[in-house]
């Protein structure tokens, strides 16, 4: 349920006692900042973590000093489901008698605003604004809504956001005609509804002393622990490492696309209703103009003119549609904005961050504009003698790695791009990136790297992303089976799989290229 604003009209006296209360420690200057104990924050959490993803709404209490609203206390409010009169009305007494109980053990009881939780920053809503209107009206413009979005928190950032509407607002909401006219009189845009004030957090002197007792833990080796040590409660959570952020952008962009829609169809009713007055005005001037034209006839035949009609009373244009929902509606677009494009950064930094350690795809790195090339095996008989294998002219140089979940089509995308990119100049040599493999007729040298998946974490290169010898042996010869059906079969050349090469290189630029059939 949302929370009821206690007003002097009440019929309970504790309720103007409390309102009075609040209205007497108020200073005349304006709100800058709100200040939040610690033990505020952990309630107002707790509360919302609980009922998550419901919307919970709680009461803050404390006072304002010079412009700082501080907030000492808060407590939770029972949750309705329906706006039934009777629950909101036990939801009243419920305020005013934990108030009374907070009074009678001494601690501070003056409302100065309220909190609810939201999911994703949806909390712009007519309910939202009503309550906030009733308590910003009631506590002379000293209140604010504090906003906790769960989701958001979740993610390693604490979201606490404090609102309160802003002056140009108020005016408009207490003449209730959200109207074009409305609108430009008190120069209110959706940017102009609420006004965020900064958050401060406060804690005791004793509270601050146990959080550093808390991180100073006695690193020591247990028994059970020999070469592991005992982290802190306070220690750094690396969670916010994990790409865990896509659930919420793809639900942020739902959302987003939701709202636009509500509010693409806000701006047709209002184009109808434009189109509405234009038809009736039109209708109007054609009814003054036949009334002239008859007059002037009447006239002519020494007739008296026609009395003069009251129009509004024949001819009733349409009202205005209120453009509070629309006014809302690009409030909450613009919310969800903000929220993609802080998130999106982060996100896709880590994706770049982390991509080669989580992409076993087949890698081909081949020089083009080779001059020659020669592929040299070690004997496996004797480690001084050495043979050539291979060796082509000018052409492609192509390093071949095989990664643990590659397949078939894998190969077919990675042979036509090995075949066809271009990569060489035309036939004058003037204009460069003109030619391919294939088009020049050029000869191409496969060698077998898995070292192309190696990764330095460590100081120890690991290649558990390269597919095991066996079975990527299978898989480089369909690939160079592929490759000669698709190009001249004596233009292909490969060295010795599995075997301990050098491979000499002259390399024209130099010139490399990464081709990843999963990209």
């Amino acid at each position: 349920m949302l929370p009821s604003v206690p007003t002097p009209a009440a019929k309970d006296p504790m309720a103007v006692v409390n309102v009075t209360a609040a209205l007497d420690v108020e200073g005349n200057v304006p709100l800058e900042s709100v200040q939040l104990d610690g033990l505020v924050i952990l309630k107002i959490i707790k509360h919302c973590r609980e009922f998550f993803p419901t919307a919970v709404t709680g009461q803050l209490l404390g006072l304002d000093m010079s412009g700082v609203l501080e907030v000492t206390n808060c407590f939770p409010l029972p949750s309705s489901k329906s706006d039934d009169e009777n629950e909101i009305v036990d939801g009243a007494r419920y305020q005013v008698e934990m108030m009374r109980c907070l009074r009678d053990v001494n601690v501070d009881h003056n409302t100065v605003g309220w909190y609810q939780s939201t999911y994703l920053g949806s909390f712009v809503t007519n309910k939202f604004i009503e309550t906030q209107f009733s308590y910003q009206q009631t506590l002379n413009n000293k209140s604010v809504v504090i906003v906790h979005d769960v989701s958001r928190s979740t993610h390693g950032n604490l979201s606490l956001r404090a609102f309160r509407f802003t002056q140009a607002f108020m005016e408009a909401q207490k003449e209730g005609k959200f109207i074009t006219e409305s609108l430009l009189k008190h120069k209110l845009t959706f940017s102009h509804i609420f006004e965020e004030l900064p958050i401060t957090i406060k804690n005791s002197h004793l509270v601050t002393a146990l959080l550093h007792s808390l991180n100073d833990t006695d690193p020591t080796p247990t028994k059970d622990l020999i070469k592991e040590t005992v982290e802190g409660p306070l220690s750094p959570n690396f969670d916010t490492l994990e790409l865990s952020l896509d659930p919420y952008i793809e639900k942020n962009l739902e959302f987003l696309l939701d709202t636009v829609e509500e509010n693409a169809q806000e701006q047709s009713n209002f184009a109808f209703w434009q189109r509405s007055v234009a038809r009736e005005q039109s209708k109007i001037q054609s009814y003054l103009q036949k009334r002239k034209q008859e007059n002037l006839a009447r006239q002519a035949s020494g007739l008296d003119p026609l009395p003069e009609e009251d129009i509004s009373k024949i001819f009733k244009l349409p009202n205005e549609p209120s453009r509070l929902d629309s006014l809302l509606l690009t409030s909450q677009i613009s919310n969800y904005c903000k929220q993609l494009n802080q998130y999106a950064g982060p996100t896709l930094g880590k994706l770049f961050v982390v991509g080669e350690l989580h992409n076993p795809n087949i890698k081909i790195q081949y020089q083009p504009k080779l001059n020659n090339a020669r592929c040299i095996a070690k004997s496996l008989e004797s480690k001084f003698e050495d043979s050539e294998v291979s060796s082509i002219n000018r052409g492609l140089c192509v390093l071949v790695g095989i990664g643990v979940d590659d397949t078939t089509a894998d190969l077919e995308y990675i042979v036509k791009k090995i075949l066809n990119v271009r990569v060489f100049e035309d036939e004058t040599g003037s204009k460069m990136w003109s030619r391919s493999v294939m088009s020049a007729g050029l000869e191409i040298l496969c060698v077998s790297q898995f070292t192309l998946y190696g990764s330095t974490v460590k100081n120890k290169p690991d290649f558990r992303q390269a597919m095991k010898a066996e079975t990527s042996k299978e898989m480089y010869i369909a690939f160079l089976k592929k490759m000669r059906e698709n190009y001249v079969e004596e233009k292909v050349k490969d060295g010795v799989f599995g075997a301990m090469m050098i491979v000499n290189i002259a390399n024209e630029g130099p010139v490399t290229l990464e081709l990843d059939s999963k990209k």
